[in-house]
């Protein structure tokens, strides 16, 4: 496992959804198991003991909606260059749409 500490619940819903301040950090979530993936190896899960929802580290990374690993100093590069979103995408293998085909749904 990681040494990863969640800083917050990542469920809205939750009384624990929220930023914590020095008074009051927040420490209400347990290690929950953990799964494989293809792009990130062995990721940690969470369980909140206030909502008792689980998620994991992933979901907390920038990475999380484009399911892989993504160089954004590339993509900043090549924005700076004045390439558009849509060839930034098809060049990298990335989808706008979130359908993740990176075409129309």
């Amino acid at each position: 496992m990681s040494a990863f500490i969640p800083p917050f619940c990542p469920w809205k819903g939750c009384g624990e959804h929220r930023l914590p301040s020095s008074a009051r950090p927040y420490q209400a979530c347990v290690p929950w198991g953990s799964y494989p993936t293809k792009a990130f190896g062995l990721v940690p899960r969470f369980r909140c003991t206030s909502c008792g929802r689980t998620f994991s580290v992933q979901s907390f990374s920038l990475d999380y909606y484009a399911k892989r690993v993504v160089d954004y100093q590339d993509v900043s590069r090549r924005l700076s260059s004045c390439e558009s979103l849509r060839a930034i995408g098809r060049n990298l293998g990335l989808s706008s749409s979130g359908s993740g085909r990176g075409g129309r749904s």
